[in-house]
């Protein structure tokens, strides 16, 4: 089997275009959220989509209001190592 990782053989990228990738995520997210988890740090979001701020500022939106509507004091914080124009993107978003 054969799978895109940046970081670590053991971390698979994943495909956040595909709605089963999507449909399993929110499994996740709501499982974490029933335990109780009130909030995700979401690393390397930069990553989702290489060099697209936009889609990926979409992912976490959409990731943000999913888990806010399960708990309204969710909180979630986002990893982007970059320079400060890129990093602007990602803040525009907010």
């Amino acid at each position: 089997m054969y799978y895109l990782h940046l970081f670590s053989k053991k971390q698979p990228d994943l495909n956040w275009d595909n709605p089963k990738v999507r449909d399993e995520v929110f499994n996740m997210m709501t499982w974490w959220c029933d335990k109780g988890i009130d909030g995700f740090r979401m690393d390397a979001a930069i990553h989702f989509e290489e060099s697209n701020a936009e889609f990926n500022t979409e992912c976490l939106n959409w990731l943000y209001e999913y888990c806010k509507e399960m708990n309204s004091e969710f909180y979630m914080v986002s990893e982007v190592w970059a320079n400060k124009a890129t990093i602007t993107e990602y803040y525009k978003s907010c």
